[in-house]
């Protein structure tokens, strides 16, 4: 205990006790200060403050960093008889609790995603986003930002009651339920002169049927078979019915030049013959 004396009059019996500045411990407060008053009492009056977690004291006011129950007593010591005032420091640690999912899928049609971060009991909470390499499109509702990049998401979380924190991240990646790739049987021109390779798209894997195919960009269509194409870069794209798409570049190449060598020239006579293979 911290013990200190009283000194003054009071007629008729102990003095009156005022403890002041009781209040939990916080993230922002993780020590309290307490004082006290009393009324003015004689010289057989001595006074103590009484707990485990008093890390330092004056006259009048003591500095507590653990939660518990605390006394300042009066004692006569002449007559050993004792005045206490208990009084209890509370904690409020608690960090802000969340709820958000691992990872968001960007909407194929508006290739956004929203993102819901739910906080089921914290009604002063303020929210702080970062992201390193993704993009934020709205930030109004920090509850629900909107985003259109895939990447990873940061946040943090501060309670204004206590001053504590507590953070997170998601990921926001494509649409999983897309087509992820397709097969296709590819055909080379066979003539230099003649530009008839020809590109088929034959199996898709994933995604909702059916698919449209485009190439070049040309209008999306059920044809899954491009015939005539000259040597060159060709960007095929496929698309399912929730207009997810996957995409892919294929190569026309130029046809081999045919070469046919019939040997060194001869010369006959009239009447002659040779035999050329």
């Amino acid at each position: 205990p911290v013990r200190r004396s009283i000194e003054g009059t009071l007629e008729g019996g102990f003095p009156v006790l005022m403890v002041n500045g009781i209040a939990p411990l916080t993230c922002d407060n993780p020590e309290v200060i307490i004082s006290a008053a009393v009324s003015s009492t004689g010289n057989e009056f001595e006074w103590n403050w009484i707990g485990e977690g008093i890390q330092g004291s004056s006259d009048m006011q003591v500095t507590i960093t653990e939660p518990g129950t605390y006394s300042l007593e009066i004692e006569n010591i002449n007559t050993d008889c004792l005045v206490p005032e208990t009084f209890t420091i509370g904690v409020d640690t608690l960090a802000p609790d969340f709820t958000v999912n691992d990872e968001y899928y960007l909407d194929c049609q508006s290739d956004e995603a929203f993102i819901n971060l739910v906080l089921p009991a914290c009604s002063n909470c303020d929210i702080t986003w970062t992201t390193d390499n993704g993009n934020f499109v709205d930030l109004t509702d920090a509850e629900s930002p909107i985003v259109n990049e895939q990447g990873e998401y940061q946040f943090s979380i501060l309670n204004n009651d206590n001053g504590c924190i507590n953070q997170g991240s998601t990921m926001v990646t494509q649409n999983p339920d897309g087509p992820q790739n397709f097969e296709f049987d590819l055909q080379q021109p066979d003539c230099i002169d003649n530009p008839n390779g020809q590109i088929i798209v034959q199996t898709v894997d994933g995604g909702v049927e059916p698919y449209a195919y485009s190439l070049n960009g040309s209008e999306l269509s059920s044809n899954n078979q491009f015939d005539n194409l000259a040597p060159g870069t060709y960007n095929l794209v496929v698309s399912d019915s929730q207009d997810c798409t996957v995409e892919q570049q294929l190569l026309i190449e130029e046809a081999g030049e045919v070469l046919l060598e019939l040997g060194d020239d001869i010369t006959i006579s009239l009447g002659e013959e040779v035999t050329l293979f």
